[in-house]
């Protein structure tokens, strides 16, 4: 994997962090929000099924802790 893929998937994973212990009460919806505000902010592109499910994974956590942002799901936004 090339050095701006991994930068991208370890900003994408602060993101899903944040959002985990802000919003992990929140509606799925809200989490999704949240979800894609954030990676937009940050820069790095995810596709919308992997935001749904990121932050689908986010709710079924339950604040247990964030789920983890797998290799090749994120990319710089500029690509």
């Amino acid at each position: 994997m090339d050095p701006d893929t991994d930068a991208a998937t370890e900003t994408a994973q602060n993101v899903v962090d944040s959002v985990s212990s802000w919003h992990h009460g929140s509606e799925e919806e809200h989490v999704k929000e949240a979800l894609s505000e954030g990676l937009d902010g940050a820069g790095v592109k995810v596709s919308s099924d992997d935001v749904q499910q990121l932050a689908r994974d986010i709710k079924e956590s339950e604040g247990e802790g964030a789920p983890d942002v797998s290799e090749g799901i994120a990319t710089p936004a500029d690509e």
